[in-house]
């Protein structure tokens, strides 16, 4: 009984630091769109939303695998006694993400210049830096987050987003009120966040008595976790795609200042949504991931698969929650959070809170797959359901405008929800991966 009491206290604390560190930076999100719609005119902020999709290439895809490797694979690593093999193989794969980046960024850059569109190449440039930085800063927190260091991840959290307007307005105040000041402001800011995650990361995770592994020990490491990260990158790209599309076919259809206007309803109505999604998954991944082990004993997997099933409905509850308070509130919140020039779109808020918390509740329910090791059963959702997305939003937007995109977001949330819950239906069952030990 002892022990189950202080398993359950501990647990209780762990929720509160990553409570805290969620809403700290997901009030931080607000804020920032408070500060920023306030300095920037819709169309100066569209310019630094489209600019900033280049971050979300790395996040989705090129960083995706190493984070998600270094947050499954810690936990093994540590109990075997193997974790410098595991943070040489995680270094090699950050070093080839930052590699991957760098190139992209390059391409982007020659195809700015040939189109005859060199007016964004600063956006690009800052852009790119911060996509960087952020990147292999993920992975430090990654391990952390593994580890079960929740002040650590949670003042990682909420800082960088604090740190990323208030520096923004800075740079805002002295170079002026244009986009590329704005990603100058955030590049800044990424590079802080990175110094203190990788002193914390030196002190905390890496051994004291760190020796190098033997690169064939390494090179055995990277076989044995790609297949549990390779996926992450390749539904990753079409993620991207997905989440990118929204903007850019706003953008194509009708302008940058209609872009700007629906990326503030986005990060008031969407971004809560996905805070809550990673505080519970964040939460209880890591017990999930102690439960299953290895995924080789069937009743550990199903009691992982219990308290996922148990997470997936507080998701749901969630999200009808907090759609039914944007519906009766939608006036009062945009008047609190986005400067007046925005607040047309208000009335959407319930509508992109919902297809924000469906969309969540999908991630939620993925988690299971994540748990056993199996992160291959994911792509055909992942993709397929990402391709859908796509079509909603260049679709919506030719139609509708910023009113469709709004529209395919919930269409899209509705899709991945029911596909994933779908394609749990059959027991996953043990991982076909290599050991994850």
């Amino acid at each position: 009984m002892a022990l189950a009491d202080a398993r359950t206290l501990r647990l209780g604390g762990e929720l509160v630091w990553v409570g805290l560190g969620q809403g700290l930076a997901a009030l931080g999100a607000l804020v920032g769109v408070r500060v920023m719609t306030g300095l920037l005119p819709p169309d100066a902020y569209g310019e630094m939303v489209l600019g900033m999709t280049v971050a979300l290439l790395a996040q989705q895809a090129f960083f995706s695998p190493a984070y998600h490797t270094a947050f499954r694979f810690y936990a093994p690593a540590a109990q075997k006694g193997t974790l410098p093999v595991l943070l040489a193989a995680s270094r090699r794969l950050t070093f080839r993400s930052i590699a991957w980046m760098t190139v992209a960024a390059i391409v982007g850059a020659i195809v700015l210049v040939a189109t005859g569109q060199a007016r964004w190449l600063p956006i690009l440039g800052f852009a790119a830096l911060y996509a960087i930085v952020t990147g292999a800063g993920s992975v430090f927190d990654g391990f952390q987050s593994a580890a079960r260091h929740r002040p650590i991840v949670a003042v990682h959290e909420a800082g960088a987003q604090w740190l990323r307007f208030l520096l923004a307005a800075g740079v805002i105040s002295w170079m002026g009120a244009t986009s590329a000041a704005a990603v100058f402001g955030f590049s800044i800011s990424s590079v802080i966040v990175f110094a203190s995650q990788w002193f914390f990361f030196r002190s905390k995770i890496r051994p004291r008595n760190f020796s190098v592994p033997d690169p064939s020990d390494v090179r055995e490491e990277l076989a044995r976790i790609l297949p549990y990260g390779l996926p992450f990158a390749i539904w990753g790209l079409f993620s991207w795609l997905q989440q990118s599309s929204d903007r850019w076919s706003l953008q194509a259809t009708q302008s940058t200042a209609v872009v700007g206007l629906y990326a503030a309803l986005f990060q008031i109505g969407y971004y809560p949504m996905s805070f809550l999604s990673q505080i519970m998954t964040q939460w209880t991944a890591p017990y999930l991931f102690r439960q299953a082990g290895d995924a080789s004993d069937p009743a550990r997997i199903a009691r992982a698969r219990r308290v996922n099933l148990a997470l997936v409905g507080v998701m749901l509850l969630a999200t009808a929650a907090a759609a039914g308070v944007a519906w009766g509130c939608h006036d009062f919140i945009f008047s609190i959070l986005a400067a007046p020039a925005y607040r047309g779109v208000s009335p959407y808020l319930p509508l992109m809170v919902l297809g924000g918390g469906l969309f969540g509740t999908g991630q939620a329910a993925a988690l299971l797959y994540l748990t056993t090791g199996d992160s291959r059963r994911l792509a055909g959702p992942k993709i397929a359901t990402a391709l859908l997305g796509i079509a909603f939003n260049l679709f919506g937007a030719a139609i509708w405008g910023l009113r469709g995109v709004v529209l395919a977001g919930i269409a899209f949330g509705i899709t991945y929800c029911v596909w994933i819950f779908l394609a749990l239906r059959p027991d996953p069952g043990p991982a076909r991966t290599p050991d994850a030990t």
